[in-house]
This record gives C-alpha cells, sequence and structure tokens, in this order.
C-alpha cells in the first residue's frame, strides 16, 4: 500500500473545509425557520454530497451517474454514522436535492398507502432522536419526516473524516479521488462547449470582447 497521506489532507483541506465556512457562519447565525437559508443550508449540503458521491467514485462529468455515485456515498459513509441514512437515503437525495434544483423545494411523497409525506426542518442541534423520524401537524393532512439540519451537517462532515481516513488507507480509493480531482480542474474546450444547445457563439463573442 502506497503512503496516501496528501490524498487524506487535501479532502478535509480543500474540501471538508469550503464545507465548513460556508454552512458554519450559517448555523451560528441561527436558521431558525427562514425559508431563504434552510433553502441555501440544504442546497449546500446536497451539493457536497454530489461532489464526495464523485470523489468517491472517480467519475465526473456527463457521462457519470451522480445521483447513484452520491447516494452510494451517502449509504457507506453517513450510513456509517447513522444507521437510517443507509435505509433512506436514495428517498433523501431525489426529494432534497432533486426536489430543490429541480423544483425549488423538497418533493413530497404520496405512499401506495395513500399517505402523503411532507419533509420539515428545524435547526435543533441535539434533536438526534427526532432526526429522520416522523411528526404530525394539525395543519397537514400526513406525516411530516423531520430533518434537523445541523446533525445532517455534522453526519456529514464525520462521514467526510471517514472517507479521508478510507483514501489514506486505500490505494484504489485514493486513485478514484485523484482521478475525480484532476477531472475537477480541467479547463472546458470552447469547441466542446459550443456543441451544448444553450451555449451560443454570442457568450464567447462576449468572452473574448473584454480580454
Amino acid at each position: 500500500m502506497r503512503n496516501n497521506s496528501s490524498s487524506k489532507d487535501n479532502i478535509k483541506e480543500l474540501f471538508k473545509k469550503e464545507l465548513e465556512n460556508a454552512v458554519q457562519p450559517l448555523l451560528e447565525r441561527g436558521i431558525g425557520s427562514t425559508p431563504a437559508l434552510v433553502n441555501t443550508v440544504i442546497l449546500l449540503i446536497c451539493v457536497n454530497i454530489d461532489l464526495f458521491g464523485a470523489l468517491y467514485s472517480g467519475e465526473i462529468g456527463k457521462d457519470a451517474s451522480s445521483a447513484k455515485n452520491a447516494t452510494r456515498f451517502m449509504r457507506e459513509y453517513l450510513g456509517r454514522i447513522d444507521e437510517r441514512y443507509r435505509k433512506v437515503g436514495g428517498l433523501l437525495y431525489n426529494n432534497l436535492r432533486h426536489g430543490w434544483v429541480h423544483q425549488f423545494g423538497s418533493k413530497h411523497l404520496l405512499l401506495n398507502n395513500g399517505i402523503h409525506v411532507y419533509f420539515g426542518f428545524n435547526d435543533f442541534e441535539n434533536f438526534r432522536n427526532s432526526h429522520l423520524r416522523y411528526r404530525t401537524s394539525d395543519e397537514l393532512e400526513g406525516k411530516i419526516l423531520v430533518i434537523s439540519i445541523p446533525v445532517f451537517y455534522k453526519d456529514l462532515l464525520l462521514a467526510i473524516d471517514l472517507y479521508a481516513e478510507d483514501a489514506k488507507n486505500n490505494d484504489n480509493l485514493a486513485d478514484k479521488y485523484k482521478k475525480a480531482y484532476s477531472s475537477i480542474m480541467e479547463f472546458e474546450k470552447e469547441n466542446e462547449l459550443l456543441t451544448r444547445s444553450y451555449i451560443e457563439k454570442r457568450d464567447f463573442e462576449y468572452i473574448y470582447s473584454i480580454l
């Protein structure tokens, strides 16, 4: 086995530190039930689960199955922190990440037994027992699956530490990390970008005009 300490250090210093710098000030401020702050923190958590799914799998780019890789990371590493992530990681990713990115809010569930399930959020740091548990509401007909945002965030930080340690001790994981990291750092080429339907020549005309 090689000495992969640099991979561990990079994971924690380059990526974990960025997440902490972005999220910790918001939590210290107190997000309460302010929708904009809740949305911001959930998006940051989900984007980083995407990121670590890519680093863990070594796959990034248009051919990569980002949802599958992110869910694998969640079940494996967050699942070591709390078994509930292994059990429900796929739905969490779908309803939170896809919900906010594509529908501007968490998706709701309609179960086969007819019960409606909503996602609810709080910023109670010491409420692990209520995290990923149901509560009822007098205002909504159905169940609310509660997510403690501080618990979710801290579980992700612990999961990153576990992954970093594994990358240090596993040559295969370290190689996948380096492959994904190299892809992240690659430049995108003008001619390739122009093949995308939403990018037009005038986009690059502007870039050239201000050089």
